[in-house]
């Protein structure tokens, strides 16, 4: 089942700055799921085996998000963006220690 074919493929473009979240664009929630029974609970796209680690180093290594789709068939565009904003919530995660 090839899921990306009816979407028109974004670009990842440099970084857009502004709110963390807009209305019009998916939460990476909805395409990204740790489960344990799975990879040993690594996050991966929803409705397959594949972590986003895996998708993450492609991108790290400059492939085009076309590349990854003809790799990877039954993800989408919006699946590898999910990735992206996967990673950006955990670079920016704030842990507050205990006093």
């Amino acid at each position: 089942m090839n899921r990306g074919a009816e979407m028109p493929i974004p670009t990842l473009g440099p970084p857009r700055f502004g709110p963390r979240v807009r209305r019009h664009e998916p939460d990476w929630h909805d395409h990204i799921e740790v489960d344990p029974q799975i990879l040993h609970g690594k996050p991966c796209i929803k409705g397959t085996r594949i972590p986003v680690a895996l998708i993450l180093g492609y991108v790290a290594a400059g492939e085009s998000t076309e590349d990854i789709l003809r790799e990877y068939p039954d993800i989408t565009a919006e699946d590898v963006v999910a990735c992206l904003k996967y990673a950006w919530d955990l670079a920016d995660f704030e842990a507050v220690a205990g006093v």
